[in-house]
């Protein structure tokens, strides 16, 4: 639970620790030198209680603090003694990625907030050390092999079709769905698709991402996607593969200078400007399209996504 940092020192707050030492073996209170919730004038830390129902002799209390929220990832790996070939490291989210490329910086950064972590990536009939055996047998006492995914593996704790993709591309998006090159090497939930792409192909994973960012796909994700409720535009992997990209005749280098003009560009969060960038680079300079063409191309985008952000108002 999040709960006031009152709990710590208030004399009030005694009834509730008498609580929790009779329902709980152990409880914890992790604390942050950076606040959790930077928005509120209240101090807040995480209670976490363990046990329930279980506790033998005296209740024991724990204190740890941290730097921030983002510490709880390395903080857990030294605890357990976890080693290093067993994780992969992970991006939670679509607002975790900036720009056009995600970067190693990115995901470190990430460490910070929450909006990276890492994947437990064991593989079956792998020989665990110690502590990672100790590691899964406190998520077994606290439940979490009876959760629906992991009831339904073998092992509960071996997670199936993990990839290193070339890109992400934003599964649910507001404005425009994103497509951001995998620089960082990194594993992502099903809240984001992955792209890998096929063996032998002459499109890197920079270029990929740079000709995402055009009126024309932008357009074609607004016809092959579906809105909902909210207004938000999902994307299922069958609609994500049918939408059009521009592939012009680009030397290597050519991508790599552009997706880093356009990385710089996006992380200012600067959306039509980088679609502008996009259809004069990709659709007219590459495609030979006009300006005119690509301002169809930009207004029938603009209309469609107006029309699905304006539901959510009504």
């Amino acid at each position: 639970m999040v709960i006031p940092v009152e709990i710590c020192h208030a004399a009030y707050a005694r009834p509730v620790l008498e609580h929790l030492s009779k329902y709980f073996a152990q409880t914890t209170f992790l604390t942050f030198r950076k606040k959790l919730f930077a928005d509120l004038s209240e101090d807040t830390l995480l209670l976490l209680g363990e046990g329930k129902g279980n506790r033998q002799g005296p209740a024991q209390f724990r204190w740890s603090d941290l730097a921030s929220a983002g510490a709880l990832d390395e903080d857990a790996v030294a605890i357990w003694g976890i080693p290093r070939e067993f994780l992969c490291p992970a991006v939670r989210r679509g607002r975790s990625l900036a720009g056009v490329l995600f970067t190693k910086q990115d995901w470190r950064d990430g460490l910070k907030n929450g909006e990276s972590g890492y994947l437990l990536r064991i593989l079956r009939n792998q020989q665990l050390p110690a502590g990672l055996r100790n590691y899964l047998a406190h998520g077994e006492a606290r439940g979490v092999s009876k959760t629906f995914k992991c009831r339904t593996r073998s092992p509960w704790f071996s997670v199936p079709h993990v990839y290193k993709p070339d890109a992400f591309l934003t599964y649910m998006s507001g404005h425009v769905p994103r497509l951001v090159a995998n620089a960082a090497g990194a594993v992502a939930p099903n809240s984001l698709h992955i792209l890998r792409l096929h063996q032998g192909v002459s499109m890197s994973s920079n270029g990929l991402a740079a000709v995402w960012q055009t009126s024309l796909s932008a357009l074609s994700a607004e016809i092959e996607g579906h809105a909902l409720g909210g207004g938000m535009l999902k994307l299922e992997p069958t609609e994500a593969e049918n939408v059009l990209i521009a592939c012009p005749d680009f030397v290597a280098s050519k991508f790599a200078d552009l997706a880093t003009e356009m990385n710089a560009l996006g992380r200012k969060n600067s959306a039509s400007s980088l679609e502008d960038l996009g259809n004069v680079e990709i659709l007219q300079n590459g495609l030979g399209l006009t300006s005119r063409d690509c301002e169809i191309l930009s207004t029938a985008a603009a209309q469609l996504r107006s029309r699905r952000m304006g539901r959510s108002a009504a």
